[in-house]
């Protein structure tokens, strides 16, 4: 029987134990990306940061690359599991992104202003940060694709270069956008946006798990989709029933709330079948994976949709 990595013919280089370290060792990736705000709720806060010219606007660019570093991470790790030229070229897309919005945001936060000098820093050792996993990936990549049998090296220190960073820039972005966050005047409005968050987060870790398991192959990665999905839809009634979304101004917002509500059930229904075709066949079913990955993309185009219009009255 076909284990999950060769039913998809990815390079035998990259081992379960591996893809267990990556999945299941808390720096969770999604295949997706859901705009703005993985930084806000994912890693605790260290150091204190003093912003230098608080703004929503900075703080949702920051949002924005966050969101644009997890994908790119996301589908460089997928290049290395389906040799697919289009992921590794997406990988490279977003990283353009991440320094274009990097260069935004450093105008917009003020950085380069005086009283900014120790933000700067803190900003441009996750600069560095990244360099080394840009680089750390391009490793990783030209070995893979010079057909190298052996890589527990390079991929330990991709790990640990994936580490490195969202260790600085997670509590970095949570700490700014916390504080940003406490300039807003409508509490109701920043309730909202905080629980669309943790909403955010939750259906990112369902995706996680849901591919884990099929990389995997292990049934507790069902079982942590059901619980991560079960969160979601918690905070999904706390949401529908807040303050904010009950106010008649927002009966628009209501509509799409319950449009990615019904994208939720769609994509369950496709992911379960995705499970059983894999239980049943021993491997990967691709058609089923498609039709997952479409139910997914309905899905994150509906939440898009309704966290842009919530950040467009910050």
């Amino acid at each position: 029987m076909a284990g999950p990595c060769e039913a998809i013919d990815s390079p035998s280089i990259l081992n379960r134990r591996y893809f267990a370290h990556i999945f299941k060792g808390g720096k969770r990736m999604s295949k997706h990306r859901l705009v703005i705000g993985m930084a806000v709720l994912m890693w605790v806060a260290s150091a204190t940061v003093t912003l230098a010219a608080p703004s929503i606007q900075s703080a949702v660019t920051l949002g924005r690359m966050h969101s644009d570093m997890v994908e790119a991470i996301e589908e460089g790790l997928a290049y290395m599991i389906m040799n697919d030229k289009g992921e590794k070229q997406d990988f490279e897309n977003k990283i353009i992104t991440f320094d274009k919005l990097a260069q935004k945001f450093i105008l917009e936060a003020g950085l380069n202003q005086a009283n900014a000098a120790d933000l700067k820093k803190e900003f441009d050792h996750i600069i560095q940060k990244k360099g080394a996993l840009l680089q750390a990936f391009h490793t990783a990549f030209a070995r893979m694709e010079g057909g190298q049998i052996r890589m527990d090296e390079t991929l330990g220190a991709l790990e640990d270069a994936i580490d490195d960073f969202t260790g600085k820039f997670g509590p970095f972005s949570k700490k700014y956008f916390r504080q940003t966050a406490a300039n807003l005047p409508d509490k109701s409005h920043e309730k909202a946006v905080m629980t669309l968050f943790a909403m955010h987060h939750d259906i990112l870790e369902c995706i996680e798990e849901s591919f884990g398991y099929l990389l995997l192959g292990d049934a507790e990665e069902v079982e942590d989709f059901s619980e991560k999905l079960a969160d979601f839809r918690e905070k999904a009634r706390e949401f529908s029933a807040a303050e904010y979304l009950s106010k008649p101004e927002n009966a628009a917002k209501r509509s799409l709330f319950n449009d990615m509500m019904q994208s939720i059930d769609g994509m369950e229904t496709a992911a379960r079948k995705m499970f059983a075709g894999y239980k049943s066949q021993g491997a990967i079913p691709m058609d089923d994976v498609a039709a997952y990955e479409k139910t997914v993309d309905a899905l994150t185009a509906k939440y898009e949709k309704l966290l842009d219009q919530v950040m467009l009255e910050l």
